[in-house]
């Protein structure tokens, strides 16, 4: 047994976080189309190299504010779902950059975000049912003994929470894209693709209420490398 060997069976024993050069020799060793999922969470899809910047187990350390441990050229999809929103403007540009250094030529990336303009909307939403339930929905669940009005209240929640740093139209994001080397930038329904790698793929885990909440607050763009 060679000591990359002793080393790869070492860690899965131990179901330690996989450390990126690591898994991603693995990945690559398995032909194909290698995928890169960033900012997976606790979202293990099967047939991704899943990566975070704090892994949780079976995942690998990538830090999306840097420039990506892995050869140009090579992967055939990247997911990023709700992590630009998680760095400012010019690092999620520079991430995109690097998307597209990764993947192969005609390679598609999948860009899922909290929509800015359906945030901003809440406060003026008026009879729409669906903003309403949402509205109320994420009052209870992420600002519960905050005083104020729900639309204030969710608004700024989500410009701040979770670390937020920059929210994005379809217009800024789709800018983004295009600047960073991608053509055909399309939006896409929550969970739905015409792209078989990225049918359902977001949401792992995530309950039905969930998923309508989801589905409502998310811009997701998909576009494809064009040099």
């Amino acid at each position: 047994m060679s000591p990359r060997q002793r080393i790869e069976r070492a860690v899965h024993r131990a179901g330690a976080p996989v450390r990126t050069p690591l898994a991603l020799r693995r990945h690559l060793r398995g032909g194909g189309n290698p995928r890169l999922n960033l900012g997976c969470g606790g979202a293990l899809p099967a047939g991704w190299l899943n990566t975070d910047r704090h892994p949780a187990q079976g995942a690998a350390h990538l830090d999306v504010t840097r420039r990506f441990p892995l050869p140009g050229g090579r992967l055939s999809h990247v997911l990023c779902e709700h992590v630009i929103e998680h760095v400012t403007l010019e690092q999620g540009r520079a991430m995109l950059r690097e998307c597209a250094r990764v993947l192969r030529p005609g390679g598609r990336v999948r860009v899922s975000t909290p929509d800015l303009a359906r945030v901003v909307a809440l406060v003026s939403s008026g009879d729409d049912a669906t903003a309403a339930r949402y509205r109320d929905w994420a009052a209870r669940a992420f600002c519960a003994g905050s005083v104020g009005s729900p639309s204030a209240l969710v608004v700024n929640h989500a410009f701040r929470g979770w670390g937020h740093r920059f929210l994005y139209d379809e217009e800024t994001l789709a800018r983004a894209l295009r600047d960073a080397g991608f053509a055909d930038v399309r939006r896409h329904p929550y969970r739905h693709s015409d792209d078989a790698a990225f049918q359902g793929i977001e949401g792992q885990g995530i309950d039905p209420v969930g998923h309508e909440m989801r589905g409502f607050e998310t811009l997701a763009l998909e576009a494809t490398r064009s040099w």
